[in-house]
């Protein structure tokens, strides 16, 4: 999901069990309304996930949105938004900053050997813009840890 100019991109393991996303191979960016159809339709769990990504999203540049619903809303993994949310591996595109979602899905994707271990739960790879952040969760990613991560996606994006 996301636009495809992206230099945001979060990965995840799993993908919405819901048509067309379960089965989805390309990027596609969401239209208005996409996000409050997918959480209607599996609740809990992926609203958690794009409310995370959009509290992110909006800490990190506003966009001209009073708060992160509206970016959420509005911004969010859209075609103008410069993020994507990726379910079938990393990034193709190089130069982007790249958050894997889950230290069980960095372990799978073969990231974590040449992660540096940072505190709470994050590790980096600083010269592949690479930071392997606790699961797009309240119970793992809190505010404290929220607003550690928008520090290391700006400290990555400076070089």
């Amino acid at each position: 999901m996301g636009a495809a100019e992206y230099d945001l991109a979060v990965c995840i393991a799993n993908r919405p069990p819901v048509p067309p996303y379960e089965r989805m191979k390309a990027l596609r960016p969401l239209k208005r309304g996409d996000i409050e159809r997918v959480v209607a339709q599996t609740g809990n769990h992926w609203r958690k996930i794009f409310n995370l990504y959009a509290k992110l999203g909006f800490a990190l540049d506003p966009a001209g949105f009073s708060s992160w619903q509206g970016y959420r809303d509005g911004l969010l993994l859209s075609a103008q938004s410069r993020q994507a949310l990726l379910f079938d591996g990393l990034p193709r595109r190089s130069g982007c900053v790249t958050i894997v979602s889950g230290k069980a899905h960095a372990e799978k994707l073969g990231v974590m050997a040449g992660a540096a271990p940072l505190q709470d739960g994050f590790f980096r790879q600083r010269e592949a813009r690479l930071i392997v952040s606790p699961y797009f969760d309240y119970r793992q990613l809190s505010n404290a840890r929220l607003a550690r991560l928008q520090e290391l996606v700006r400290d990555c994006r400076r070089g």
